[in-house]
């Protein structure tokens, strides 16, 4: 978020809003942290606060969502076509792990979260693969960090194909477990042995 904002505050119009999504997501971050300890049991005022730390992400990342839209063509200017792409992939990770955030907030959906393995590494990989990395390959690319020729970005284009595949696979793997089914050779697929 800090290489991203760096990049807008470029853009005038935005400095007043980043400051308002900057405490946002600050006031969120000490409470959100619990968002991984809900299949505990946990005081009343602290799940209130938790929740309220998933609305408050998501409705910080939905004003981030809202600028990008009213300012497109000032946003397209400070990035190059092909590290868009990647960023917009990101972006799009980024919002499902905030709305799985939210969505783990509900006690049963977060019973049914935590106690799937599949589903938790389902989620890690998002969060650390869909999220942070495809970020960094997309910042890099698009600012020119790294000087992109056909073969980086067809290996970006691989890495993404595989964290998709790898999503998918975990994805069904964690709701055939719902049903205590199991995906037969799943272990060979994830390692890409079919």
């Amino acid at each position: 978020m800090g290489l991203l904002v760096t990049r807008l505050e470029t853009i005038a119009a935005f400095r007043k809003k980043l400051v308002l999504i900057f405490w946002m997501f600050f006031t969120a971050l000490v409470p959100a942290y619990f968002l991984s300890a809900l299949w505990m049991p946990i005081p009343l005022f602290i799940y209130v606060l938790v929740v309220a730390a998933a609305i408050l992400q998501c409705t910080g990342w939905a004003l981030m969502l809202h600028f990008f839209k009213q300012n497109k063509a000032a946003i397209q200017a400070l990035f190059g076509r092909s590290g868009r792409l990647v960023l917009i992939l990101s972006g799009f990770a980024l919002t499902l792990k905030l709305l799985l955030q939210l969505g783990s907030t509900h006690p049963a959906l977060s019973q049914l979260a935590f106690g799937f393995r599949p589903i938790v590494i389902g989620y890690l990989h998002l969060v650390l693969l869909g999220v942070i990395t495809l970020f960094i390959i997309g910042f890099s690319i698009g600012t020119g960090i790294i000087p992109h020729n056909r073969f980086l970005l067809a290996g970006t284009w691989i890495f993404i194909g595989g964290v998709v595949i790898n999503e998918l696979l975990l994805m069904l793997q964690g709701v055939m477990g719902l049903s205590y089914e199991a995906v037969p050779h799943i272990d060979q697929w994830l390692l890409g042995r079919p």
